[in-house]
């Protein structure tokens, strides 16, 4: 008898935390069944690495944000502090001295040390990870990437809580650069432990150690291309999330994905497109919110290439511009993302626009005997690691073979991107997806043009230009100042910085902004608090 009652209160208890609501079609009661603590997420793209220094999908940089922190982060009210309790700035502007928080730890418990945030950034310099460069200006950090020390001249530790920063020269944008995912603090002591296999995820058949972080999660279980299961981080030295656990699965189509959270199985589903709601789900009972990020899929032109002639056709501006009219964002927009709202193209108040001059020349281009099919017979094409870098590159490679071009597309990861960039002669086209997130949109820029730097810095400072060349390409010093001015100087004169250099890059003909992605995530609006639970994890 007293099994049966505890039997009967244990029901009623789970009936009281269970949520109805009436299906008007059916009349039927739909009951679900939920952890109000737990958010089960579907992601677009597997998670490869959380390795600060080498995260570069959206999916990675959003887990990574979510486990690690650093000194300072950007927020509404511009940069304010993260692990640092205050900071000043000499008057020569050369040395920054930060003061840390109390009682900081790591998601095992472990007191963060000034020395763990020295390591982290030695660290990046010496493995010359794709961000070293936000380190770059400290003094004695040109010693390291040249290998000629291991420690970082221009980092003093003053106490176990103060520390100064030396720069060679005065930075604006050091504290912007703070805020990247690359400058987070990580242990010194798993570092040296797992070495290349920090942050690696586990598989199958072995197990491997998981990262101690400092933000607001901490990632508890982690089964490569399948899922990673994040928890409160209970030693984080802000308040505790209201969501405890985040379960995120990977490598489920989002047909079968969309099922789950009609079964009550999943809670929100990544970027979803309107042809991928299967049959029996009525999208309009379905909910999505935006979080605070945009994609963009770029269009890069490879002037190296050289075809099976021995020759460059891309070098010509005629030839880039006829070739970027025809890779048409509408086209390709409506064929990869089914002309979906969270996607926009051509005109937008955002980093770039594509001006009346260029305009001209695309028109330009196509006029008299000019024929694109007559120079290009076959291009390769090179594009990046997620589904959507993928078909982009394959519904452009279609695109061209209606105009008799042949195409052959090849995927890499970002990791091998710039390498396979500054070799410069085996690709023809790179698609290119980046994120405004961080550093993601520095980052584009840089290995844009560090990939192409004989192209946009040819002419020697103070050598007279041609006006062949003043046709053709832009001076030294022009682009030197587009440069300089992007990556200096606070967000709305970065911003700047960026549109300008995009107008100029699209103009002669090496850049193209395909569209910009709002990421989303759908949810079923009648689960209690899922769009606030969605809300605070994704922002």
């Amino acid at each position: 008898m007293k099994k049966l009652l505890a039997a009967l209160c244990l029901f009623l208890l789970l009936l009281c935390g269970c949520s109805h609501e009436e299906a008007p079609e059916t009349g039927i009661t739909t009951v679900y069944l939920y952890t109000a603590n737990v958010v089960k997420m579907q992601a677009e793209n597997s998670v490869f690495t959380i390795d600060p220094a080498f995260v570069s999908t959206d999916n990675e940089l959003f887990l990574a944000r979510l486990i690690f922190s650093g000194l300072v982060k950007e927020s509404n009210d511009g940069i304010i502090g993260d692990l640092a309790a205050k900071w000043r700035l000499s008057e020569d502007k050369l040395t920054y001295t930060f003061t840390l928080k109390d009682n900081l730890c790591f998601s095992d418990g472990t007191p963060l040390t000034v020395k763990d945030i020295k390591f982290s950034w030695e660290r990046a310099l010496r493995i010359t990870a794709p961000n070293a460069y936000l380190f770059e200006n400290i003094v004695g950090a040109d010693r390291i990437l040249a290998e000629e020390a291991r420690e970082l001249e221009g980092f003093s530790i003053l106490d176990e809580k103060t520390f100064s920063v030396k720069l060679n020269a005065p930075d604006d944008a050091f504290l912007h650069k703070l805020c990247n995912i690359g400058a987070v603090v990580l242990k010194e002591s798993e570092l040296l432990e797992h070495g290349t296999l920090f942050a690696a995820p586990s598989t199958m058949k072995k197990a491997y150690p998981l990262p101690s972080g400092t933000g607001p999660y901490r990632i508890s279980e982690w089964l490569e291309d399948k899922q990673a299961t994040l928890t409160a981080n209970e030693h984080y030295y802000d308040a505790q999330p209201s969501t405890r656990r985040i379960e995120i699965a990977f490598n489920s189509t989002v047909t079968d994905a969309l099922l789950k959270l009609d079964w009550g199985e999943l809670d929100a589903v990544q970027n979803v497109l309107p042809s991928q709601i299967p049959y029996g789900i009525n999208a309009e009972e379905l909910a999505a919110i935006n979080y605070n990020s945009h994609s963009f899929m770029s269009i890069i032109i490879n002037p190296d290439w050289i075809d099976k002639n021995e020759e460059t056709p891309l070098s010509g501006r005629e030839t880039r511009l006829a070739l970027m009219q025809l890779l048409d964002a509408d086209i390709l927009n409506g064929k990869v993302n089914e002309n979906s709202a969270l996607t926009q193209t051509g005109m937008t108040d955002y980093w770039y626009t594509l001006d009346t001059e260029l305009r001209k020349m695309h028109d330009y281009s196509q006029k008299g005997d000019f024929k694109l099919s007559s120079k290009l017979k076959e291009l390769p094409i090179l594009c990046g690691p997620t589904q959507q870098e993928k078909a982009t590159a394959l519904a452009a490679a279609e695109l061209l073979q209606t105009q008799g071009i042949k195409c052959n597309v090849f995927q890499l990861d970002y990791a091998d991107l710039l390498p396979y960039m500054e070799q410069g002669k085996d690709f023809a086209l790179l698609i290119y997806e980046y994120n405004d997130r961080g550093s993601d949109l520095h980052d584009f820029f840089r290995l844009f043009i560090q990939a192409n730097i004989e192209h946009f810095f040819p002419i020697t400072e103070g050598e007279e230009l041609t006006s062949k060349q003043k046709n053709t390409n832009a001076s030294h010093s022009v682009y030197r100042k587009l440069l300089t001015d992007s990556f200096n100087g606070n967000t709305q004169e970065e911003q700047t910085g960026f549109l300008k250099l995009e107008q100029e890059l699209c103009r002669l003909g090496y850049l193209k902004t395909l569209w910009f992605n709002s990421d989303s995530f759908t949810y079923d609006p009648k689960i209690r608090n899922m769009n606030t639970k969605l809300s605070e994890i994704l922002n």
